[in-house]
């Protein structure tokens, strides 16, 4: 029997036609790049899994803090890598025991135990250092650079004698003003804040500066200077330097500094006056 064209077109099975997510799905998964980000993204997935798995199962055998210890220790306590001795450059033999004092090192030394900063904010904090740096030699030497303050100065405050440097801050303290004969002093409340002035007023003194005791300044506005026999030169608030240099420069100061004169007073422009002890006053032009 021949079956008709009809019968043979219905029993024919037709292609199964996918659907629009799983053809997106296959399209995007084609992409080579996709495939292998995948794949590494398992890979560490799984060894994610098994360390923390391992860590896990083993946790009481294991002593993180002993570890770290032990490998520091192997690191940085062995003898090439410690720090092993300190070396103070550009200080005097006081200040670096003043240093060494302060800093308090037993050598030797792990790196890691040391803060570089700390250690120079305790170096900066002593008087008498102006600035300092700090580093670590390929020796194992810990190395620290000085620049010291110098002082120029001495500053009668009260009862202290202190030194002073040329910005006038505060070098240290002396006893007695025989232990620095060789710096000028300075006397009255505010003179440590100018101290420029007052050195550039002792260098115009150079003639008579073996007879200099000292410089006063009064009101903290003008100075005195303070002879040998408490002989004071009294100078004006303004033009200080000015009119010392006229009065050293006339030839009548070498005759009036020899009189028994209490005061010298040259706040007057153009006039010298001298003040006997018994306050009899002279004037004497220039």
């Amino acid at each position: 029997m021949i079956r008709s064209e009809y019968q043979l077109h219905n029993k024919t099975k037709g292609y199964p036609v996918p659907s629009k997510l799983r053809y997106r799905i296959e399209r995007i998964w084609r992409r080579a790049w996709l495939r292998k980000l995948i794949l590494r993204i398992l890979i560490l997935i799984f060894f994610a899994t098994s360390l923390t798995s391992g860590l896990l199962i083993f946790k009481n055998e294991f002593n993180f803090r002993g570890l770290k210890s032990t490998m520091e220790a192997f690191a940085f306590e062995r003898p090439e890598l410690s720090i092993i001795d300190l070396n103070i450059k550009g200080a005097n033999p006081d200040l670096s025991n003043q240093i060494k004092a302060i800093l308090q090192l037993s050598f030797p030394i792990n790196p890691l135990k040391i803060n570089i900063n700390y250690l120079q904010e305790l170096i900066n904090n002593v008087e008498s250092v102006d600035f300092s740096r700090i580093r670590i030699t390929k020796n194992g030497i810990l190395e620290v650079v000085i620049r010291e303050r110098i002082p120029v100065a001495l500053h009668r405050d009260d009862k202290q004698l202190m030194l002073l440097d040329i910005d006038g801050r505060r070098i240290g303290e002396v006893f007695s003003r025989l232990d620095r004969q060789d710096l000028p002093l300075v006397v009255g409340q505010g003179a440590n804040y100018r101290v420029k002035e007052s050195l550039e007023i002792y260098k115009l003194a150079s003639p008579i500066i073996s007879r200099v005791r000292g410089m006063i300044l009064v009101g903290e506005r003008r100075w005195d200077i303070v002879l040998d026999g408490n002989l004071r030169i009294k100078l004006p608030e303004k033009g200080a330097k000015k009119a010392l240099n006229g009065f050293l420069e006339s030839g009548q100061v070498m005759e009036i500094l020899r009189q028994d004169f209490s005061a010298v007073d040259l706040r007057n422009r153009g006039k010298v006056i001298v003040r006997t002890k018994t306050t009899v006053i002279r004037e004497e032009k220039i």
